[in-house]
């Protein structure tokens, strides 16, 4: 198995709290595709946005009009496609998960 390609993007400045946040990303995904079963040359993609862009999309997607912590969207991909295989995007919003490691004493 080898690590996944990964683009970020940080549409929220206040997502700097991370410091680096590709390295920080990079780490929270290459933790998880320790225990999951990732395709060699999976693409995966990561928006650090806030609550307003978030609740848009969740507003969209899934008739939700409200934010949440996170949003996933997986790639309508055949089965067999070579390499790069993207596996979809995930959305992050500040705010909510802010206020979630605060209410469940974990570190953002």
């Amino acid at each position: 198995m080898s690590a996944p390609v990964l683009e970020v993007s940080v549409e929220d400045e206040r997502w700097g709290v991370l410091g680096d946040a590709d390295a920080f990303v990079r780490r929270a995904v290459d933790a998880a595709s320790t225990v999951a079963s990732l395709p060699a040359g999976a693409e995966v993609s990561v928006l650090l946005a806030g609550d307003a862009a978030v609740r848009a999309l969740n507003a969209s997607w899934r008739g939700q009009d409200k934010p949440t912590n996170v949003l996933s969207f997986p790639a309508d991909v055949p089965p067999g496609t070579p390499a790069p295989r993207p596996l979809g995007d995930i959305v992050l919003a500040y705010e909510t998960v802010a206020r979630e490691a605060v209410e469940e004493d974990k570190s953002l």
